[in-house]
């Protein structure tokens, strides 16, 4: 089964896509980018990565979500080779990880929809 790395700081997303996905693709989450890099590691089979939306506040970080999410892309990519999307529900937020190395992007309604075409 496929592996998908969701990164969102939204509880409620993180606990629905699991099983929304249920036998399709084991989803493994993260809620903070520190917590995804460790999820990164710890997994080392993931197949695709999702970048959602991060609340900094909780996060405790003083940057942008555009620059922490940017940072985290440009890292992922160093060594991953399979797909980054971005499922922000800010467009241009969409916009630029996708112009600094996210394969693509999406609203986070049509996430089951794209993954279907990347699987």
């Amino acid at each position: 089964m496929n592996k998908v790395l969701v990164v969102d700081s939204n509880k409620v997303l993180r606990e629905m896509w699991p099983r929304l996905f249920k036998g399709k693709y084991e989803i493994i989450t993260a809620s903070s980018v520190v917590e995804a890099r460790q999820k990164f590691k710890d997994h080392s089979d993931i197949k695709a990565i999702v970048l959602g939306d991060l609340d900094l506040s909780v996060n405790n970080l003083s940057l942008s979500d555009s620059k922490v999410l940017s940072d985290l892309v440009v890292e992922f990519r160093e060594t991953f080779e399979f797909r980054i999307i971005t499922a922000s529900t800010d467009p241009k937020l969409r916009r630029d990880l996708v112009s600094c190395g996210c394969d693509g992007e999406c609203e986070k309604y049509a996430l089951k929809d794209l993954l279907k075409v990347i699987f």
